[in-house]
């Protein structure tokens, strides 16, 4: 009798066994399933805010009236340029094109003496409006 309970209690530990093993299965399928829709959802966000930011951007061009292809090239070109003259890669003094961060929306034109104390330094005059010629 004793044996007979144990072999059947070994027949129930076998099929419980299994059972989990099947469930392990599912859930470690179930978990691969979550990280490759976590990661779309991840590259769906990155692309949401991407396309958040051309929408303000397409709505603050409308809104102003502002020339889109000058704007949006000058978008691009301040994420190029120098933010002061010491990052400037031509060692002549003369006047160059920064846009300084943060703070500043516009790019503008600044003289880079690139002579007195070994150069690099920022020369802005009070143009804002860019009426007046920067060498005046």
């Amino acid at each position: 009798r004793t044996l007979g309970t144990i072999e059947s209690m070994v027949v129930r530990q076998s099929k419980v066994i299994s059972t989990l093993q099947s469930e392990l299965e599912m859930t470690s399928l179930n978990v691969s399933h979550l990280l490759s829709d976590s990661g779309k959802i991840y590259r769906v966000q990155q692309t949401l805010a991407t396309t958040e930011i051309l929408n303000d951007f397409i709505i603050q061009l409308v809104g102003n009236k502002v020339d889109a292809s000058g704007s949006f090239r000058q978008l691009l070109v301040s994420r190029e340029l120098p933010s002061t003259c010491a990052e400037v890669p031509e060692r002549n003094s003369g006047v160059r094109l920064i846009h300084p961060q943060p703070g500043f929306k516009e790019s503008f034109e600044a003289f880079c003496d690139q002579e007195y104390e070994g150069g690099g330094w920022t020369v802005i005059q009070n143009r804002y409006d860019g009426s007046v010629h920067f060498y005046r």
